[in-house]
């Protein structure tokens, strides 16, 4: 056998494609069935928030314990000389990343939902030491170069915006309809644009920069829109100090520089994307389904 296994192989695959796909697309929810197999748990065709459901997604946990399992597996066998191809290596980065997600994910929740007040600003994040030891090892092995490798705090820095971005959007975005979705997907990419890999190694320092355009008649929700947009933004994260360079509270007056919205008369199309630059986008809300 090589470095991984065909079913080794699959599943990191299908785990690869959950780190990087639009989280509220059926894509998702197609790359969870292909790691899961038999095991997946159908609930609906994409995220959305369900009232009747204290566990929003029940497959998470499973795709968790699959993870930590499979990189786990291969960081054993790159430790005991395995040299896989670059293509190898890059999917067991994929792999660590998933699980380095998961394995915070309840820890960067709480600093989302956190009150913001004045003794927030230059708080050591105290699990960040424990989240470096992580990254040390199971991503800096000697002798394995690794395709993406980037420094831990600016990947603590992304996985935390990610987990900010989806608390915004998907708790504060509500619908079940087809409709809604494609508009939580549309915020999604207007933040991180279509190519995930792209924006965490470069395009994050400049989407400060860029203005989404916000339309639709008024009532819409574009404000709520423009908050979620504000509330998600990159902030960097000093890993000598270990804390983060702005305070949570103070995204909110940034929402205005990020997201601007314009009342359409009603009945008008609403404007479609600037194709002045493929990573800018513009979100379009409708109403709410009930």
């Amino acid at each position: 056998m090589g470095f991984m296994s065909g079913e080794e192989r699959a599943l990191g695959a299908a785990l690869s494609r959950l780190g990087y796909a639009n989280p509220f697309l059926p894509e998702r929810i197609e790359a969870e069935r292909a790691a899961l197999g038999p095991a997946f748990v159908h609930a609906d065709r994409v995220w959305s928030v369900r009232a009747d459901r204290t566990v929003q997604n029940p497959n998470i946990a499973r795709l968790a314990e699959r993870a930590a399992a499979l990189a786990a597996t291969l960081r054993e066998r790159l430790a005991a000389g395995a040299e896989p191809a670059a293509s190898d290596r890059g999917l067991y980065e994929d792999v660590v990343l998933y699980l380095l997600y998961t394995r915070y994910e309840n820890d960067l929740f709480d600093l989302v939902v956190q009150p913001a007040d004045a003794s927030d600003a230059g708080r050591r994040i105290p699990f960040y030491e424990k989240f470096r030891a992580d990254c040390q090892h199971f991503l800096d092995l000697p002798g394995v170069p690794l395709p993406g490798r980037q420094e831990p705090g600016h990947l603590f820095a992304s996985l935390f915006q990610v987990r900010r971005a989806f608390h915004h959007i998907f708790w504060h975005i509500i619908g079940g309809s087809m409709s809604m979705a494609r508009l939580r997907a549309a915020v999604w990419q207007s933040i991180f644009t279509h190519d995930m890999r792209r924006y965490r190694r470069a395009l994050y320092e400049r989407k400060d920069d860029v203005t989404t355009l916000i339309v639709g008649p008024s009532g819409t929700g574009k404000e709520v829109v423009a908050r979620a947009i504000g509330l998600s933004r990159y902030i960097p994260f000093d890993a000598r100090t270990q804390r983060f360079a702005a305070r949570f509270g103070d995204l909110t007056a940034a929402a205005p520089s990020r997201a601007r919205s314009r009342t359409a008369p009603a009945g008008s199309r609403p404007a479609s994307p600037s194709g002045r630059s493929s990573w800018t986008r513009s979100a379009t809300p409708t109403r709410r389904s009930r």
